[in-house]
């Protein structure tokens, strides 16, 4: 599991603490970037490390290390505002009207709904992503997925990892033996994180019908 902090208005807190070597552990609310001054001339991102080799004028090559941490925790429609917003934004210009499936944030953060935030050290007041659970509506044993983002300046050190880390080990202790989505064809990173996670590609389910912008996709919870 991922952290739980504790924040206003939540009365759970799950602490774990584990160590950033390599591919980060799963249980652990920290994530490695590996930065170097000058510059880059190798780049390569994945599993939340970030390598950027530069040449060093007096010993080749140099790596510095950077570590981000942060944490996953329960947030209401309020703390999501300026995500949701911006999430809006980025499908809007993307898709037309029709082809986004758009669920407020107030919705999300409704029990037995979840809606999740990822934090740093640095802000800790606001979240710099976001995941919801949708329970709500949904078949017996289901849950989908819902408003998956990532600020940009955020982006490749893990974050969205955590926030699905967190998302499907509540899922699983709440008995969910099955996690939908629908996500659209341009959003190949979106694609690549679900693909490498275990998702599959089904078709449309709940209230959806066929739609060439939308890919429908699924897991299996153990």
């Amino acid at each position: 599991q991922m952290c739980i902090r504790d924040r206003p208005g939540t009365d759970r807190k799950v602490d774990h603490q584990g160590t950033v070597a390599g591919t980060p552990d799963p249980r652990t609310c920290e994530t490695l970037a590996r930065i170097t001054r000058g510059p880059p001339r190798v780049s390569n991102r994945g599993s939340g490390n970030v390598w950027r080799c530069g040449r060093n004028a007096t010993a080749g090559f140099a790596l510095e290390q950077l570590v981000v941490r942060f944490s996953v925790a329960l947030i209401t429609a309020d703390d999501a505002g300026d995500l949701f917003a911006s999430s809006d934004a980025y499908v809007a210009a993307l898709y037309p009207a029709e082809s986004n499936h758009l669920v407020p944030a107030q919705e999300l953060s409704t029990a037995p709904n979840l809606l999740l935030g990822a934090f740093t050290q640095e802000s800790l007041s606001r979240p710099i992503g976001c995941v919801g659970l949708l329970v709500v509506g949904q078949e017996p044993g289901t849950a989908e997925i819902k408003r998956l983002f990532v600020e940009s300046a955020s982006r490749g050190v893990g974050v969205a990892q955590a926030l699905m880390d967190q998302l499907e080990a509540e899922a699983a202790e709440r008995g969910i033996r099955e996690l939908r989505l629908e996500t659209g064809i341009y959003q190949e990173e979106s694609l690549g994180l679900y693909r490498g996670r275990g998702y599959v590609t089904i078709p449309p389910f709940g209230h959806y019908t066929e739609d060439p912008m939308s890919v429908f996709m699924a897991k299996q919870l153990r």
